[in-house]
């Protein structure tokens, strides 16, 4: 077992993500052909650190866990001794004592999954921290488009709405980047995204022809968004809707990581129209899953 701790930089290598793409795909279609289980973590313990609420992620990790046979632990923050006083930092030295093969913690604090492998010296995988890094949502949404289009060199890929708030575009522009993709980014003003490169900001999302795919991001309304503006005004000067959609090249995709705030940054025309490619990502976040758990576990490296 490598360190195990997920996060996707510049440096990365493109050839590790498309092994594990493959594998992934394969995982995919063993599904379809109705096989399920595929026990190379039998005897392995994981544990499930959630500091943050969450659906799609806690619940496609557990279950990709569970299909590859692992002994999976899920920690409730809500009902854990932290809410009687313990420190975050004792309650990882605890979960540690357990003698867990690897753990996936998510965190409202930036860095604290890279802090906690630190602490308790166990592999950790980022699930999200802050509004730094979301690695697998980069996993999942960049295996989508390598199975959908093949060679992503040179595809372009508009990521519209709450950028300054969002992990996910940190991660999934970054990797985007690694396969050859041409990152560019719409957004009010005030939700920039501050690191991107000159040339990629694109100022109103009116006309869609020359991208391949349409990122729509959830309007973190947790993390201090809509403050700066009304719904009305987003809805008005940039959701996804119908009349944009319809400006869309023919084989242009929408994407979304959810949860989705309806009728907010995307309508359900758009959202269950035949561009969205939306709940195809979500189950491919099964199978990006079990692919890293595999990979990490069994000597493919760390990234």
């Amino acid at each position: 077992m490598a360190n195990g701790f997920l996060q996707i930089t510049d440096n990365n290598d493109r050839n590790w993500y498309t092994a594990l793409f493959s594998r992934a795909l394969e995982i995919r279609h063993s599904f379809e052909a109705g096989r399920k289980f595929h026990p190379s973590l039998e005897g392995v313990m994981l544990i499930n650190l959630f500091f943050e609420p969450s659906t799609r992620t806690r619940v496609s990790f557990e279950s990709a866990e569970k299909f590859l046979g692992a002994t999976v632990l899920n920690v409730n923050l809500q009902d854990s001794s932290t809410a009687k006083g313990e420190t975050e930092e004792d309650t990882l030295k605890c979960v540690a004592g357990y003698m867990p093969d690897m753990m996936v913690i998510r965190h409202k604090r930036e860095g604290f999954p890279r802090m906690a492998q630190d602490v308790t010296g166990i592999p950790v995988i980022n699930a999200g921290d802050g509004k730094a890094c979301h690695p697998t949502q980069a996993l999942l949404d960049v295996f989508t488009l390598w199975e959908r289009f093949g060679d992503l060199e040179g595809r372009k890929i508009l990521f519209l709405g709450n950028l300054s708030h969002s992990r996910v575009v940190n991660s999934t522009s970054r990797l985007a980047s690694l396969f050859g993709m041409q990152c560019h980014y719409c957004s009010p003003p005030g939700w920039q995204k501050q690191d991107a490169p000159q040339g990629s900001i694109v100022e109103t999302p009116d006309n869609l022809g020359d991208y391949d795919v349409i990122y729509a991001l959830r309007i973190q309304f947790e993390r201090g968004a809509g403050d700066e503006f009304s719904k009305e005004e987003y809805q008005q000067r940039y959701r996804l809707d119908e009349k944009r959609v319809a400006t869309m090249a023919d084989h242009g995709v929408i994407m979304h990581p959810a949860p989705m705030n309806r009728g907010v940054e995307i309508t359900d025309g758009a959202a269950d129209g035949e561009k969205s490619i939306i709940f195809h990502q979500m189950e491919n976040g099964l199978f990006a899953r079990m692919a890293l758990l595999e990979k990490l576990w069994m000597g493919g490296g760390s990234c």
